[in-house]
């Protein structure tokens, strides 16, 4: 079986069958190289002194503007300097790409295929990448020192990830420095615990501190050109969601309506490399009360039938960046009961979006959001200790709009706002959770996700 250039095969000179390609590649370095007394070049020779960059020092296919890559440096570098940082080392895969444009589009988050940004304060931004990474970090970043590692020796380059970071630290002369790691619940970081251990042993002389604050000091508000997108994203998603439901009916199955809403989003171009959307839609039999509820729940092969009300939550992706807002179907007329839960929510939660501002904290929209569902009726309660979220490159970003969340809230967030209100103390009918996605303007909520009703979606 062929394994790269060498194949594997019986007998004692296994390791020395080579395939043909590579061995013209081996001796066009010796016949063709410029260092060697005799005219050869060894094949580390020809690895290292190749620009391998050349062709792409421009990046042809970037994943962010060249502005927008140069402000949010720009806007780190500030950040930083006002703590105190000399460097941010970077291992999470949404805030590499979103300070240097990589993408790994396999998520081939293993050691075999490390990666990281490192952020100095003075100095070029340095992106490390395994060398099978190497082309797409030059024809799609807009960095210009990206640096790679490989363990096979034959190619000249450090043979580890760590040696290769180690090596880049000390060249930047930050080893000894003020740096920052991702030390928040966030995001999830492409390194394992046991190697952050060994690389912080290795710099015993730094000090080291959270880069959290300048991450989110940058990613909550969003640029221009992020809020351009994501308003044609939240465009695109509610128009899948709609061709999804109206693949409700009778004797059809969730998966049957997932299948729908999959091929708008394929026909909406709503897909990339890495894939990385998720969305729960869910029925459950009215009839059976709390007894039938499947809240937070992946699809099914259930039936769809008469008398099943439903949920739809989270949504697509566009460029990394993620929808999540929340409508409601039943199939059938509904209850008068659950038809008055659906009414509570919609005012209490208009009551609440209208008075956002500018200027006050995460923590003072969940007091309003609170206030308005009990005016609703003196029972109801919210059932998750949050009513929304900020949103972009991950699903749930800060700040959270919950009671120990002391954001001040600001021009340029984008937020989720949800809340619900449910059938207590009886627990017979679903109720209703709403959720819809704004951008806060300098005088309230701009909503993003209005093309689809925030009504209860009814099936004839």
């Amino acid at each position: 079986m062929s394994c790269g250039p060498f194949q594997r095969t019986s007998g004692p000179w296994a390791f020395f069958r080579i395939e043909p390609l590579f061995l013209l590649l081996l001796l066009s370095c010796r016949t063709h190289g410029k260092n060697d007394p005799k005219g050869g070049m060894t094949m580390t020779e020809f690895v290292t002194e190749v620009d391998w960059g050349k062709q792409a020092a421009e990046a042809p296919y970037p994943t962010i503007p060249k502005s927008e890559y140069d402000l949010r440096n720009r806007r780190a570098r500030e950040l930083m300097g006002e703590r105190g940082i000399d460097a941010m080392i970077l291992f999470s895969p949404a805030n590499v790409y979103y300070f240097t444009g990589f993408r790994d589009p396999c998520l081939m988050e293993t050691h075999r295929w490390r990666y990281c940004a490192i952020l100095p304060r003075e100095g070029g931004t340095v992106l490390i990448v395994e060398n099978v990474f190497h082309n797409n970090a030059r024809q799609t970043t807009h960095v210009k020192d990206v640096r790679t590692w490989c363990r096979i020796k034959i190619w000249g380059l450090p043979t580890s990830f760590e040696q290769c970071l180690m090596g880049a630290l000390r060249d930047l002369g930050v080893h000894r420095a003020a740096l920052a790691w991702e030390r928040g619940d966030g995001y999830a970081l492409n390194v394992s615990l046991d190697e952050l251990d060994s690389f912080r042993s290795a710099l015993a002389g730094a000090t080291h501190t959270a880069a959290d604050p300048v991450i989110w000091g940058c990613r909550m508000i969003k640029t221009e050109w992020e809020i351009a997108l994501i308003r044609d994203l939240c465009d695109r998603a509610t128009r899948c969601v709609r061709a999804g439901f109206e693949a409700i009916k009778p004797g059809a199955t969730e998966r049957d309506v997932q299948r729908a809403m999959w091929q708008k989003w394929m026909d909406e171009d709503m897909f990339d490399c890495p894939v990385t959307m998720s969305f729960v839609f869910f029925s459950s039999p009215s009839e059976q009360g709390i007894a039938g509820w499947r809240y937070v729940s992946p699809q099914a092969d259930r039936v769809l039938r008469e008398g099943d009300t439903g949920f739809y939550d989270c949504g697509p992706t566009m460029k990394g960046y993620w929808t999540d807002f929340q409508r409601i179907f039943h199939i059938g007329e509904p209850s008068q009961r659950q038809r008055d839960l659906v009414k509570m929510t919609l005012d209490a939660y208009q009551l609440t979006i209208s008075n956002i501002r500018p200027g006050m904290r995460a923590c003072d929209v969940w007091d309003l959001a609170h206030r308005a569902i009990i005016k609703q009726e003196w029972m109801q309660n919210e059932p998750i200790d949050f009513v929304g979220h900020g949103i972009g490159l991950g699903n749930h970003e800060y700040p959270w709009l919950s009671d120990d969340d002391f954001t001040v809230i600001q021009p340029g967030m984008v937020l989720c706002v949800e809340m619900g209100c449910y059938d207590i103390p009886a627990l017979k009918e679903l109720g209703y959770m709403i959720e819809d996605i704004y951008l806060v303007r300098d005088n309230g909520l701009e909503l993003l996700t209005g093309g689809m009703p925030q009504d209860m979606w009814v099936v004839k």
